[in-house]
């Protein structure tokens, strides 16, 4: 939570809404909104159930790929071991883009001063 002085001492030096808002407001919660953003990314790309419910059979996503690599009688250990490596690089990819915006955020709240 951002401090309501920060707000008010723009507002005091004549700041208007938008303007505080694009301006300091906004700034001040990257780190916390890149950290939710990082959280709720991860979650939906590994959502199974609804990529498997709701794609269709033209729309795939990776997990349900993954899971229909398992044979009837065999499983194919390689095909689904590299499914799931190139599965997992966009999220850590993403992490690593954006982690320390991730930590920030995490140690926001923790440090005061």
């Amino acid at each position: 939570a951002l401090p309501r002085e920060l707000e008010e001492a723009a507002l005091i030096d004549g700041c208007g809404p938008i303007y505080t808002f694009s301006k300091v407001v906004l700034p001040a919660s990257k780190p916390a909104l890149a950290s939710t953003a990082i959280l709720v990314f991860t979650s939906i790309w590994n959502e199974f159930l609804i990529a498997l419910t709701l794609g269709g059979t033209r729309v795939k996503m990776v997990a349900p790929v993954i899971a229909e690599l398992k044979g009837c009688y065999a499983a194919l250990w390689n095909l689904q071991m590299a499914g799931a490596v190139i599965g997992s690089l966009p999220p850590l990819l993403f992490f690593i883009v954006a982690g320390k915006y991730f930590v920030r955020g995490l140690l926001a709240g923790t440090i005061r001063g």
